[in-house]
């Protein structure tokens, strides 16, 4: 089926739901929707999974968790733990009064 150039959804930016954009708010959305919605969330469409650390899309859960196991999670582990030593020596330099600006 062709997209047609009419159909606002494709050339507009996301709408603003006001919730959660992740899974959380996809199942909040579900359950609050009418039937009809409830059908076309069910049985109409196809879920992708975007990796909040990187960009990258997957059309498989098995293919995003193993993403974020291997790959993902380390860089993500890194950059928290650099963002940690970080935050800790400027903790103990202001608990100790020092000025480090």
């Amino acid at each position: 089926m062709s997209r047609s150039v009419d159909d606002l959804g494709l050339q507009q930016p996301s709408i603003p739901t006001g919730g959660s954009d992740g899974v959380d708010g996809l199942i909040d959305i579900y359950n609050s929707s009418t039937v009809e919605v409830k059908n076309l969330l069910a049985n109409e469409c196809n879920v992708l999974f975007e990796c909040r650390c990187c960009g990258n899309i997957f059309r498989s859960s098995l293919n995003y968790l193993t993403h974020k196991r291997v790959y993902c999670r380390t860089l993500r582990s890194t950059v928290a733990s650099a963002f940690s030593a970080v935050a800790l020596d400027f903790a103990e330099k202001a608990l100790a009064g020092k000025h480090f600006l």
